[in-house]
């Protein structure tokens, strides 16, 4: 569907809930591409998977309306390591990082269960090292 930008101004005056409808989903987009960003903006690759499942972790709580200690993630190493740009194989190394860390738990075709608490605690500025 192509419309040109005459056609499109008349057709939000005339529906402003439609137009209502489209700055919402237009400013969720947004706000989906600054989190990503800031993800990806993350040079070292545990802390920025670890920032994407802390995220994905918000995101769920928010979701469900409450605050949870630990969060199950329904997810693939493969979509992780697309949505952090690593290697499914780099995601897997990392992964069993944060799991000894115990930042997460999980096994092979279950939930990814993030524990919060200990996510925030690792990417703590003071704990980078």
């Amino acid at each position: 569907l192509r419309t040109g930008y005459d056609d499109f101004r008349r057709a939000v005056k005339a529906d402003k809930e439609g137009a209502s409808r489209l700055v919402e989903a237009l400013c969720a987009r947004v706000a989906a591409a600054e989190l990503r960003n800031r993800v990806l903006v993350i040079h070292d690759a545990r802390k920025r998977l670890a920032t994407l499942l802390l995220q994905m972790a918000m995101t769920r709580q928010a979701e469900l309306g409450k605050e949870m200690n630990s969060v199950h993630l329904h997810v693939s190493h493969a979509y992780l390591a697309t949505h952090a740009s690593l290697t499914r194989p780099h995601t897997t190394v990392l992964m069993t990082r944060l799991r000894t860390m115990g930042c997460i738990t999980y096994r092979r075709g279950s939930a990814i269960e993030v524990t919060v608490a200990a996510l925030r605690l690792m990417l703590e500025p003071t704990r980078s090292k």
